[in-house]
């Protein structure tokens, strides 16, 4: 006999992880999120850091205060940070698949393209050349340059064309002012020099 179709229980919504808080770290997290500013969290191993941002994790993605962050499938995105650690691991690299090459985004970009909260667990640990690369993120820019897969960023490639008009307009070279200000400035990368370079002497007089 046939059994009658019931409606399936709804799961609970998890719990948000305890933490008991020990000031007014609570109201400063949300004031800084809500002003899109970065948090730096400070303290030694096991005081509770981690724990404090999963709490605040749940409470604006998962909480009464989600909104249309609550859609959001992955809210936290930890990386543990070490001397080892590249902007190329942050951000991401082209894979071999079959005999196609493809672009898998790093946890730093997949965080930005989502909407996440990245967490650098141990960032002290870092290399420079590593982290210097959210500053962009950070400050008043809020960008994530990611050079290898699309190409210049489009307000860098902007700006850099202004700085050459400016140096031709104060009587350098076209030629030898968009070496200087576009082709040497654009990347480190001596092959993408050499390109552009080409390019430019290719198009200018």
């Amino acid at each position: 006999m046939t059994q009658p179709l019931q409606a399936a229980t709804p799961r609970p919504a998890p719990e948000a992880p305890y933490y008991l808080p020990v000031g007014n770290e609570v109201e400063l997290f949300l004031a800084a999120y809500r002003a899109r500013m970065p948090v730096l969290l400070k303290g030694p191993t096991g005081c509770g850091k981690t724990r404090f941002l999963e709490h605040m994790t749940h409470r604006l993605y998962r909480g009464s205060e989600a909104g249309t962050r609550a859609g959001i499938e992955t809210s936290l995105v930890t990386v543990a940070c070490h001397e080892d650690l590249t902007a190329t691991d942050l951000v991401g690299r082209y894979l071999l698949e079959g005999d196609d090459t493809v672009w898998m985004d790093g946890p730093l970009t997949r965080a930005v393209r989502d909407g996440s909260i990245c967490y650098l667990d141990e960032i002290v640990e870092a290399r420079k050349d590593t982290t210097v690369l959210i500053h962009a993120l950070t400050d008043h820019r809020r960008i994530l340059p990611i050079e290898k897969r699309r190409g210049f960023d489009e307000g860098v490639s902007t700006r850099l064309l202004i700085y050459t008009a400016q140096l031709i307009d104060g009587g350098v070279g076209v030629r030898e002012a968009c070496t200087a200000a576009i082709c040497r400035a654009i990347t480190d990368d001596d092959e993408v020099q050499r390109a552009v370079t080409e390019v430019a002497t290719t198009l200018l007089p």
